[in-house]
């Protein structure tokens, strides 16, 4: 039997949601948002960038997801993170979530990553088109992005959504934050799973699970979960390995 049910979730919406996440909405941001959803669905019929068209999912599953991670910044004194190298966003995609919290926090630094070049031209041409300032989209492979000095240990605080399984991403992640800082990974409803089998990765990447944050979209569009990762250690330098070989080989 199809589901002929009807969402409906606007702007409006999305602003009293955001609230739960620390992120207060003006009407500017609420037009970004807006902008950005027009670009979003404008390019994806270019390039694949989400299996998700409708206007409402855009809204919950993408833009408020992606604000989940201030949750984990208001819930304590995390703010202090944000001040210099800010947040680095990796296997970035459509944005998600680097972009939509640089609209919820205009004054937050951000650096977005995507080894495929036309995600990057999409990620620049939102940029340009929001006039969104100090953010910034690298192309390249994390595996690589990771050995570059530059980048290497240079952020107190790291995000992936929905990039690879835990153990995968944290290898990829946590090279490039500083010690102290920490990963966070939104993932689904399973991730408990995900993590329980991660734990050897995390000891030899020198970090550790700090909590996870669980919550449910509205609209019941699903149970999303961050997991907060604490560096605690220098990253062994042989890490991450070569491209490919976390996703073919996991910790």
């Amino acid at each position: 039997m199809s589901d002929d049910r009807q969402f409906s979730f606007t702007l409006d919406d999305l602003a009293r949601e955001a609230l739960q996440y620390g992120c207060s909405l003006g009407e500017r941001q609420l037009q970004q948002f807006d902008r950005y959803r027009t670009l979003l669905a404008e390019w994806n019929r270019v390039i694949n960038l989400t299996a998700i068209s409708d206007s409402s999912e855009v809204l919950v599953k993408h833009f408020l997801d992606s604000l989940s991670i201030g949750r984990f910044i208001m819930s304590g004194d995390y703010s202090g993170l944000l001040d210099d190298a800010g947040l680095l966003d990796v296997g970035s995609g459509a944005g998600l979530p680097g972009i939509a919290f640089k609209i919820a926090f205009p004054e937050l630094p951000v650096v977005l990553c995507d080894s495929l070049k036309k995600r990057v031209n999409f990620l620049e041409a939102v940029i340009a088109d929001l006039q969104l300032t100090g953010i910034r989209a690298l192309h390249g492979r994390a595996e690589e992005l990771a050995k570059d000095q530059r980048f290497a240990g240079r952020f107190p605080l790291v995000a992936a959504r929905a990039v690879a399984r835990f153990s995968v991403v944290a290898e990829w992640c946590i090279p490039f934050v500083s010690l102290d800082g920490y990963f966070l990974a939104l993932k689904g409803p399973t991730v408990q799973d995900e993590v329980a089998e991660s734990s050897r990765a995390l000891r030899i990447l020198n970090c550790s699970v700090k909590e996870v944050m669980v919550s449910e979209l509205p609209l019941n569009m699903g149970t999303r979960s961050v997991v907060v990762v604490h560096k605690d250690g220098p990253t062994p330098s042989r890490f991450p390995r070569k491209p490919g070989e976390a996703s073919r080989n996991p910790l």
